[in-house]
């Protein structure tokens, strides 16, 4: 049992892919994760996963560039120059550039009033929210093979890197 030592629960597993434990079982049974039980004395045993199989599954991490070192006094500077230079180029007052900016930022949230710029795995609606195609369109391609989804549960759910593909 040594070997097992470093080895995840499934509940830990699922956190790790962002993903639900039933989904983690799924993969168990298609053999797309080993597994193996750990004994407990008193207890019954729990089902523990190679987190080597969990590091291959998990999609590669965006690097983000670094920062430029600029303080807060200048990046609010480069801001105000920036949002003046957009407004100008496209000839746009001040007010319909604050309803832009407002819009773009509501555009980025999710049904539910969550960023979804931030989250890696997408649910049609937030999908749909983001890209701007129909929730069915994206149903269509995912049932066409076009777009990479996975069931959680009930819902679809489509990874972000997919999406941004289309």
């Amino acid at each position: 049992m040594a070997k097992h030592d470093h080895w995840v629960t499934k509940a830990e597993a699922a956190r790790r892919l962002d993903t639900s434990i039933r989904n983690i079982e799924r993969l168990i049974a298609r053999g797309d994760i080993e597994s193996s039980k750990r004994t407990q004395p008193g207890r019954k045993p729990i089902t523990i996963v190679n987190p080597d199989d969990l590091a291959r599954m998990q999609p590669p991490a965006h690097v983000m560039p670094p920062e430029t070192g600029a303080t807060g006094e200048t990046q609010a500077l480069q801001r105000a120059t920036l949002h003046q230079q957009t407004a100008a180029a496209f000839s746009l007052t001040e007010q319909q550039l604050a309803a832009l900016l407002q819009h773009i930022a509501t555009i980025a949230t999710g049904p539910a009033g969550e960023r979804v710029d931030t989250k890696r795995w997408l649910t049609p609606a937030e999908a749909a929210a983001l890209s701007g195609l129909s929730e069915p369109l994206l149903r269509r391609l995912i049932k066409a093979g076009e777009l990479f989804a996975r069931r959680d549960g009930r819902e679809w759910k489509i990874r972000r890197e997919d999406l941004d593909k289309l």
